[in-house]
């Protein structure tokens, strides 16, 4: 009974009937109602329906002729019909959820780094390399005291770097998008606790390890690079690496490295490990201007069992050059792009110089771009004006480079 308050109570108004019937959406039949639903197809079905049971001896009374489970068939006048069915809803199929494809990255998306976090004493960042998985990178940390003092938190020793030095490890860093390798000779002085850095040597990848994230030396080119440094009377005070682009903090594996080097030249007269490891950057798209990013660092080994080893920044100081590179540095140059040089490879990895760095040139307050397009040829020599004088002369030296490496890679540079 529509007018029963056990009806009233699930909002079935006497005009339902009425309303569902103008909307079409139930046809009154002998005995009861069937509902229509339309498919997807635009048929009409019939639901499935559902038996109910009567109270034959109250068969008027609808409170008592409603089973539990079903509600009644309900005809004309209100009364329930045995034998009649109802129909009983069906539940709607979920829809069918798409799956689109994964968007191929762009090569700004995967040489950009996708996460850098600095944070307290021993912190670590990651960066989420496209080629080998994840590589964490460790922000240096800052010694704190005078340079060189004894038992303190101290600089263990100063440290002099050459120019010429840093020319060459930036070229050889700018050749390759993969990473490159060298050591680095000098000369150290136990009293003075002082460290010199005076010549860069490129050595060449071991092949079949070279990648955007790692690479490791190369023992034949290695054994060549020692043999060079004893005949100018040198020895090796550190090694270098490049990061193409990405920051120069050291990884898990170059921190690894350093400990080790540390230890093989571990100097018994002074206490201390004379030697550093030096990383540049030459293509981190968050650079301010054209000039690489470089780190000089040297690894605290932890003050208590089991504490970490710790990257330390080394402040050092610089040794400009005074007019132009040296003929041995100039040559230097000139041999890392020969058939077999340290950064040809064969090709492989072989940076293309007319390629767009990015779309600006610098950075200023370190969020807005500013000046025009960049290629990695005009990045490249920028980066090296910065180790050389303001001259003439110091043109002409860049122009007679560029123009090697116009010749032997088969490149127009418009040289």
């Amino acid at each position: 009974d529509p007018n029963s308050a056990a009806a009233r109570a699930y909002g079935f108004k006497p005009d339902s009937l009425e309303k569902l019937k103008a909307q079409g959406l139930a046809n009154e039949v002998e005995g009861g109602l069937q509902c229509q639903r339309v498919t997807e197809e635009g048929e009409d079905k019939e639901e499935d329906e559902l038996p109910i049971s009567v109270n034959k001896e109250n068969e008027g009374d609808t409170n008592n002729n409603i089973n539990n489970n079903a509600g009644a068939a309900v005809n004309g006048d209100g009364a329930a019909k045995e034998g009649k069915r109802v129909p009983r809803p069906k539940k709607r199929k979920p829809k069918e959820e798409v799956v689109l494809a994964p968007i191929e990255p762009t090569e700004y998306a995967k040489s950009r780094p996708k996460r850098e976090r600095a944070g307290q004493h021993g912190a670590r960042s990651n960066f989420v390399s496209y080629m080998s998985g994840s590589l964490s990178l460790i922000p240096c940390q800052e010694f704190t005291g005078v340079i060189g003092a004894v038992g303190t938190q101290a600089q263990p020793f100063s440290v002099d770097i050459s120019d010429e030095a840093m020319l060459l490890m930036d070229f050889h860093a700018h050749l390759s998008c993969f990473e490159v390798i060298g050591y680095l000779g000098g000369d150290w002085n136990p009293e003075a606790r002082k460290l010199c850095i005076r010549r860069a040597f490129p050595c060449k990848g071991l092949e079949g390890t070279q990648q955007t994230d790692s690479c490791e030396m190369d023992p034949a080119a290695e054994l060549a690079a020692k043999d060079k440094m004893d005949e100018w009377g040198l020895q090796v005070v550190g090694w270098y690496h490049s990061h193409p682009t990405f920051k120069p903090n050291p990884s898990m594996k170059d921190i690894e490295n350093q400990e080790n080097y540390q230890a093989l030249f571990h100097d018994a007269e002074t206490k201390t490990e004379p030697f550093v490891g030096m990383i540049f950057s030459p293509y981190d798209l968050r650079l301010p201007g054209k000039a690489s990013r470089s780190e000089t660092f040297w690894v605290q080994k932890g003050g208590r069992q089991g504490a970490e080893p710790t990257p330390m920044h080394v402040r050092s100081a610089r040794r400009p050059i005074e007019a132009l590179p040296s003929a041995d540095t100039k040559q230097a140059m000139k041999d890392l792009l020969g058939e077999g040089g340290m950064a040809a490879g064969g090709g492989l990895g072989r940076i293309q110089l007319t390629e767009l760095w990015r779309p600006f040139t610098n950075i200023v307050d370190g969020k807005t771009p500013q000046g025009g397009p960049c290629t990695k040829l005009a990045k490249m020599r920028g980066a090296l004006q910065h180790y050389l004088p303001d001259t003439d002369e110091s043109d002409d030296f860049l122009d007679e480079i560029f123009t090697e490496i116009q010749t032997k890679w088969g490149t127009d540079l418009g040289y």
